[in-house]
């Protein structure tokens, strides 16, 4: 009986020890769900900085600045290149 108290309490040090150490370590449901929502708002932030960055490099937003900065179209005109070889 003796022995047998000598190797169960070795046993039962390192199961409560485990489940300590386990408790301390892992995440709760709480806390994944904190960061499952911060992942999602940072999501829909990245997508909007996506749409913005798309819009602000556009052909017509660049125009708009440039009409807005007093930048304005000069005409021009094509020159006609002269054929080098003729037959």
């Amino acid at each position: 009986m003796l022995s047998f108290l000598i190797y169960l309490l070795p046993l039962s040090v390192v199961l409560v020890a485990r489940v300590v150490i386990l408790n301390c370590v892992s995440i709760s449901g709480q806390d994944l769900s904190i960061l499952e929502n911060r992942k999602s708002a940072l999501v829909k932030e990245n997508m909007q900085f996506k749409k913005d960055i798309s819009y602000i490099s556009s052909l017509s937003y660049v125009k708009e600045q440039a009409k807005k900065g007093g930048f304005v179209a000069l005409p021009f005109e094509f020159l006609e290149v002269p054929s080098l070889a003729s037959r």
